[in-house]
This record gives C-alpha cells, sequence and structure tokens, in this order.
C-alpha cells in the first residue's frame, strides 16, 4: 500500500469503521485519550452536549471491544501521537509489514494541514473552531469556559462509577499502546 493509497478515519469512535478496516486488511491504528480528555475533546469536537455518563459508557464500550482484537490493531496513546509521533510509522511498519515512510514536514505540508483543520472545523457545528490559530482572546476565554465547565460536568461525583470504569479500561489499553 503507498501513501496515496492511504485513507484515514477521522474522529468517527465507531467499532464498525475499525473491524471494516481489519476485515479488508488494512492497517488499523487507534488512539486511545484519557477517557475524560477524550470526552470534553468530543464535546469540543461535536459542538453537542452529551451527557457525561453516555459518552463515559460509549467509551467503555468502544476500546473493550476492541481490545479483544488486539492482535488486528496497532494501539497508540495520544501521548505518543502529540509528543512522540516519529514513533507510530515505524511501530505501523513493524505490526503489519508495511513500508510506509515519514518523510520531513515541509512548510506547505504544514500550511496544508492548517487548512484542512480549519475547513473541517469550520463545516462542523463547534463551540468555537478547536483548531482555528488566530482565536481571539475573547473566543479564547469563552472556549476554555465552555471546556472546563463540561470537565465539572464529567467529574461530578454522580458519573464516578462509569468515570472509573473508562478509566481501568484506559490503563489496560494503554499497557498495550505505544
Amino acid at each position: 500500500m503507498s501513501d496515496d493509497e492511504l485513507q484515514l478515519s477521522h474522529h468517527s469512535h465507531a467499532r464498525s469503521v475499525v473491524l471494516r478496516a481489519m476485515k479488508v486488511r488494512k492497517p488499523v491504528l487507534v488512539l486511545v485519550r484519557n477517557p475524560v480528555d477524550a470526552a470534553v475533546s468530543y464535546f469540543e469536537e461535536s459542538g453537542k452536549l452529551s451527557s457525561p455518563w453516555v459518552l463515559l459508557r460509549e467509551y467503555v464500550i468502544f476500546y473493550r471491544h476492541l481490545e479483544r482484537w488486539a492482535d488486528s490493531v496497532l494501539f497508540c496513546s495520544f501521548e505518543t501521537a502529540t509528543r512522540e509521533p516519529e514513533l507510530i510509522i515505524p511501530a505501523v511498519n513493524e505490526k503489519f509489514g508495511t513500508d510506509f515512510f515519514l518523510r520531513p514536514e515541509t512548510k506547505r505540508d504544514s500550511q496544508e494541514i492548517r487548512e484542512l483543520m480549519i475547513s473541517v472545523a469550520d463545516k462542523r457545528a463547534n463551540i468555537v473552531p478547536a483548531y482555528l490559530a488566530e482565536r481571539s482572546a475573547e473566543q479564547s476565554l469563552y472556549r476554555d469556559k465552555k471546556r472546563n465547565e463540561f470537565r465539572n460536568q464529567i467529574l461530578d461525583p454522580r458519573y464516578e462509577s462509569v468515570r472509573r470504569n473508562a478509566e481501568f479500561c484506559y490503563r489496560a489499553i494503554t499497557r498495550i499502546a505505544i
């Protein structure tokens, strides 16, 4: 498979996407993020105010199901993806026998990625576009306020049981993740 044939699924959180890719023998990389941060990110990305219980329960269902397929997917922690992304391509190649290569990122690549992210954010019903680098101070304050309000909802003691379950699931998956 060449880099030109590469297809990505982004923010899908759907087991069916992963299972379909496995069925057609495509390399599958699944990011794993702390459940509280994942729920806050989902809220920001989608602009939808979902119940913290529902989001955390869906998190558990998603990862518990995929954990059974650990031999067929590569789990990658959010921390690795954001802090050491250069580790991902070699790990994918080793696990799946592929020959993807990591080419140095150019200024043009960075600009194209940024434009794509802004375009995607603009098409969605975000509270404040997540990827907009030139956010005004007022937009940043509003975004941070909304994120913190939702984070506080998730941390409410009413959700402690499902949150602990999600955190247990997270720890289990990160033990097998790059």
